[in-house]
């Protein structure tokens, strides 16, 4: 909501604000939506409260609950107004059954169970905080040695200048020791992730510091904030000392990435059945009445500068009034939940599932402003009282998807002198019944990311798809986003980090992770559709209580960044400007903003306008160079990396080349494809022996997915006389149609079964289909579906070329079907909305994909049905359970593939590993030798000889002959099951051969009535060979000789047979002669020489 200059807000007017209709709140307090991002911490579901102290019976006993679900008191009174329009259609709230017997099944999973440790600490922390001495008041420098004495650091990093601080600490036991959050109402759920089963949970306690601490003023210059630090570093002394004897863990942390705010994490163990903790927060918090509400408006400064800084007017601070307002609010959120609990009794379990889908898309930080929607919505009657879990979530996901989520939305009654523009100063808004912005964190473009995942999660629930909505996480950044650019952070902040921007956040690191994605949104404009913060999840986020408190909470030397780039507009070429004529303000803000980049031009409709154009560099690099230029002009910094320039993607395009005829394309292969088409059907047809009915694409590199030159499938000559008769006829049809000069000049050389036709610089491969070949008419279908796809999605060709080059450098090219990884690519794209926001737009986000989708999908029991036309659906999941065989590992379904036939299968064992560690991506192009028993090494001369990748080779005495195929062939036929080959058939000349394990087992060979036993210590043995020595009987330093020599005889006569690898090694060179170099046996330090 920010303009030109960062600080400046945009004004907003009061019908764009979104409300809850006639909300009727009764309590005076609220809650806090403060949080953490420690491990296993949800974090934002901590701000309902309950005192310890409410009746005898609770007093020693905090973990009562204070709700009766089994108690309602029906519906809310009088007819509430809708919130939106279509939330009131009946088939909103129409599930599937199958997916409430879902959610049951995983709320079950997640319901938290609490330990008697537990409870013990729980007491233990009321009693200490209560029993605690208090302390005079001191100065700053007394207060600092008081806490070196207890051996605990001052939780504090905030630079409050040259000023003097010349107010008091003082410490006193707590008003009251609540246990906050939406554990008390039963929304609190367990485990960082959903499959890791006896996972911890979360449990917030809240620590109200006397009122007597705080002077009228104190909510002024971080002074509240300080004393704040300080009581928290007090409360960590005395509880570590009462928790010396336990296997408690103390610890800070910052609440939401705030460096004003720290918290104090007890990690409790749960036992020797689960690997989880228990993590109980506490939060100093302050009494509703400390401090005049109205002094803390959105609107109001109450962060002055230092001495020496003028600034005139001050601006207002709303984060941090937010940050103090949340702590003064606790008991209303807790009310609002209970009573909206008692109206809608499922409500908490649908808490849960928010939690646990919030967490599966990285968006734990929306957690609680979600679950106070939902308990809004319940409270004014937009939530029936029978609705089941799964549908309170479908209604809160509806809402936020189409609602404006950035503007301000009140979640309450406006009250009496609240100001619609009070809340412009913040990015995002959404306003609790007290008049506490929940979402002070937040930036626009966290808001459009949680509007894009809602509608998603709004589709998928309609279609009841459990799986990708509670199940499946996108947490791969590589893989959710199209670009991924990496900032290194300059040691002295930009200009726009100014004292004005200083006063709200004082931490320049966290500033910049908001700011940055506002600059590159004025530099890209309509090129990206989201740019998105990437928070570092590597390293701890807490710190022990004896250490010093790091300067920011998140990482200060580089951040990282996630861009959704728009298909079309993120490579064009030109950005147009305001004109100076009729927009000065625009044109002088494009002009510092583009620097010398910006031009004055003139366009063909007459207009002059300023612009910025990018020529020379490639239309994927666009996005790159713009923002590599606005980091320097304005940062004077350079991004270190992004991830769509990856060394990968540039080896992609070193070997996927278009294969031309020889000559330079002098047309789009599109284009000269269409033109040859109509040639055909234009050639009369009293002059050829059959009609053209239709001129059909079939080889891959006419879908975009090739990255070697095709190679026609070989057909018999018997089948094909009359095909020989109408080529040839052809032939002489399009020679004379070319020489007449209105087209591309087209040459044509004729072969036995086809036409290699030369034409606008391809080469292009004409075959007959005849009616009745089924093979050639899912070839045909196939390349048809990946042409429309790929048209339809820009990136799936280069997604399936990388791919492809993927599988082939893996030495996977005899096991991957070309079609194979066709479909698996196309399943990416046509099925993205299951797991990600969109279709990846660029190649490597495409390819993790692929990846993931390997390693994830359980191929044992499921078959993977891929639709690759719209209409043409696949069969359905029982059928294709049906027909998995159990021998292959992978089974695939294509819509084309007839009910009787045996669908596609796929073994590719060493595939699923390299999907497992998908960072770093270094080995992309690696071919490892490390797992194969056998490596051939092929003499390179002999196997470029015949096939040069990449180049179309004129015809010579052996066409179509490739030694390696049918050297491969030969081999597989020898050997049979015993052996797998493996071979980069992309520009590999070593073969990397598998043998089975089971094969090498000794056994004994069954011949009629004999038997051959086993021997203890056995040799690599050929069939029916045996070494001197072990035939007779005799002694071996192999053979434990512990019988008498009857039964060393006996022995003698049972032998034990295995696989001679040795005897192979040579057979291969024998069948290879003049092909094969050499063999070596994997780990025996064996080498046969051809």
């Amino acid at each position: 909501m920010h303009k030109d200059n960062v600080g400046h807000a945009n004004t907003m007017k009061p019908q764009d604000f979104v409300a809850l209709a006639s909300a009727d709140f009764e309590s005076d307090d609220t809650t806090s939506d403060s949080g953490s991002d420690v491990e296993m911490h949800d974090a934002d579901d901590n701000n309902d409260s309950d005192s310890l102290d409410d009746g005898p019976d609770t007093d020693d006993n905090p973990m009562h609950s204070v709700l009766d679900n089994g108690s309602g008191n029906g519906h809310a009174k009088g007819a509430a107004q809708s919130i939106a329009d279509n939330l009131t259609a009946h088939d909103l709230m129409q599930l599937d059954s199958a997916l409430d017997l879902q959610t049951d099944s995983l709320l079950a999973e997640v319901s938290v169970t609490v330990s008697p440790a537990v409870r013990q600490t729980l007491v233990l922390i009321k009693s200490t905080l209560e029993g605690a001495k208090p302390t005079p008041s001191m100065s700053h420098a007394k207060a600092q040695a008081h806490l070196n004495k207890a051996q605990v650091a001052w939780p504090w990093t905030v630079d409050l200048g040259k000023d003097e601080i010349n107010y008091q600490f003082a410490f006193a036991p707590p008003a009251r020791v609540d246990v906050v959050g939406s554990f008390l109402v039963g929304g609190e759920k367990r485990g960082a992730l959903i499959k890791r089963r006896g996972g911890g949970y979360n449990l917030d306690v809240a620590v109200e510091m006397p009122a007597s601490l705080f002077q009228p003023k104190d909510h002024l210059n971080h002074r509240y904030f300080h004393k704040r630090s300080f009581y928290l570093a007090h409360v960590a002394s005395e509880l570590s000392r009462a928790l010396a004897s336990s296997s408690a863990q103390v610890s800070f942390a910052y609440d939401r990435n705030d460096i004003r705010k720290p918290i104090l994490l007890l990690a409790i163990p749960l036992g020797k059945k689960s690997a989880g903790h228990a993590i109980i927060n506490i939060r100093p918090t302050i009494a509703s009445t400390t401090f005049k509400l109205d002094k803390l408006a959105p609107n109001r400064n109450n962060v002055r500068p230092t001495s020496g800084v003028e600034l005139d007017p001050l601006p207002p601070t709303p984060a941090y009034n937010a940050q103090l307002l949340t702590d003064m609010h606790l008991l209303s959120h807790l009310h609002l939940m209970h009573k909206a609990a008692t109206l809608v009794p499922h409500l908490p379990s649908a808490m849960k599932l928010l939690k646990v889908w919030c967490e599966q898309r990285a968006l734990s930080s929306w957690a609680f402003p979600l679950t106070y929607l939902a308990a809004a919505l319940a409270i004014k009657g937009q939530m029936g009282r029978d609705l089941k879990p799964a549908q309170i979530f479908r209604v809160v996901v509806f809402y936020v998807a189409n609602v404006d989520v950035a503007a301000p939305l009140l979640l309450g009654d406006q009250k009496k002198g609240q100001d619609t523009e009070m809340w412009v100063a913040s990015e995002v808004s959404w306003i609790d019944a007290q008049g506490t912005n929940l979402t002070w964190w937040a930036g626009q473009a966290d808001a459009k990311r949680l509007k894009l995942e809602a509608a998603k999660a709004a589709t998928l629930a309609a279609a009841s798809h459990f799986e990708p909505l509670f199940l499946q996480s996108t947490l791969t950044a590589i893989a959710s986003y199209d670009h991924l650019v990496r900032i290194p952070l300059p040691s002295t902040p930009p200009a726009f980090y100014n004292p004005r921007v200083r006063l709200d956040d004082p931490s320049s690191a966290h500033f910049l992770s908001l700011a940055i994605p506002r600059l590159l949104l004025r530099a890209l404009t309509d090129r990206v559709d989201l740019i998105a913060y990437l928070p570092d999840t590597i390293g701890s986020k807490t710190w022990a209580i004896s250490a010093s408190a790091p300067e920011s909470a998140i990482p200060t030397s580089e951040l990282t960044f996630g861009l959704l780039l728009h298909p079309e507009e993120s490579v064009r070429r030109m950005d147009i400007g305001p004109s100076p004529e009729t927009d000065t303000a625009g044109a002088t803000a494009f002009r510092r903003l583009w620097g010398s980049k910006a031009e004055l031009r003139r366009f063909p409709d007459g207009t002059i306008a300023e612009s910025v154009a990018w020529t020379g560099i490639a239309p994927t690099k666009i996005v790159a160079e713009m923002i590599d230029y606005v980091c320097t002009r304005h940062m004077s910094v350079t991004p270190t990396r992004h991830w769509g320039q990856h060394a990968a993607l540039k080896r992609l395009r070193a070997v996927a080349r278009t294969v031309s005829g020889g000559d330079q394309p002098r047309l789009a292969m599109d284009e000269a494809f269409q033109q040859l088409s109509r040639m055909i059907m234009d050639v009369d047809t009293d002059k050829v022996p059959l009609p053209v009915s239709a001129v059909l694409p079939v080889s891959p590199e006419l879908t975009r997915t090739a990255i070697a030159p095709h190679r026609a499938p070989a057909l018999f000559v018997a089948r094909y006389h009359m095909s020989m008769l109408f080529l040839l006829a052809f032939a002489e049809m399009l020679e004379s149609s070319s020489a007449a000069g209105e087209v591309e000049k087209c040459t044509v050389v004729s072969a036995p079964l086809s036409l290699d036709i030369s034409f606008a610089g391809y080469l292009f491969k004409m075959v007959v289909k005849p009616k009745a070949s089924p093979m050639m008419s899912a070839e045909i279908h196939h390349a048809m579906d990946m042409s429309n796809l790929s048209l339809i999605f820009p990136a799936l060709g280069p997604t399936a070329r990388l791919f492809k080059y993927f599988v082939a450098k893996h030495m996977l090219g005899y096991q991957v079907h070309d079609h194979i990884a066709d479909l698996l690519v196309a399943h990416v794209f046509t099925r993205a909305a299951d797991k990600h926001v969109r279709a990846p737009t660029d190649a490597m986000a495409g390819f993790v994909r692929v990846l993931e989708l390997i390693g994830s999908h359980d191929w044992v029991k499921y078959a993977l049905g891929v639709a690759t036309r719209v209409g043409k659906g696949v069969r359905s999941k029982t059928e294709m359970i049906a027909g998995v065989c159990k021998a292959p590992l992978m089974c695939l379904h294509h819509p084309w593939d007839r009910p009787l036939l045996r669908p596609r299968t796929l073994v590719t064992p060493s595939m699923l590993p390299a999907s497992a560690k998908l960072d770093p991506l270094f080995a992309l192009a690696a071919t490892g030798l490390s797992a194969f028993d056998l490596v051939v090494y092929l003499k390179p001369d002999v196997v470029n000889k015949y096939v040069t990748r990449g180049v179309c080779l004129p015809s010579n005495e052996f066409p179509g002959f490739n030694p390696v195929d049918a050297w491969i062939r030969q081999v597989v036929s020898a050997f049979g099951g015993l052996l797998r080959v493996f071979f980069n058939d992309l520009d590999g000349s070593v073969v990397g051969i598998v043998v089975d394990p089971m094969q090498m087992v000794p056994k004994r060979l069954t011949l009629a009535s004999a038997a051959v036993e086993a021997v203890k210590n056995p040799m690599v043995l050929g069939w029916g060979e045996a070494k001197e020595g072990e035939a007779s009987g005799s002694d071996d330093d192999e053979m434990e000789v512990d019988h008498d020599e009857a039964e060393e005889a006996e022995a003698a006569s049972k032998l034990q047979m295995m696989p001679n690898l040795a005897a192979i090694a040579a057979d291969i060179v024998r069948l290879g002669d003049g092909l094969v170099d050499r063999v070596v046996i994997q780990k025996r330090e064996l080498v046969y020489l051809g």
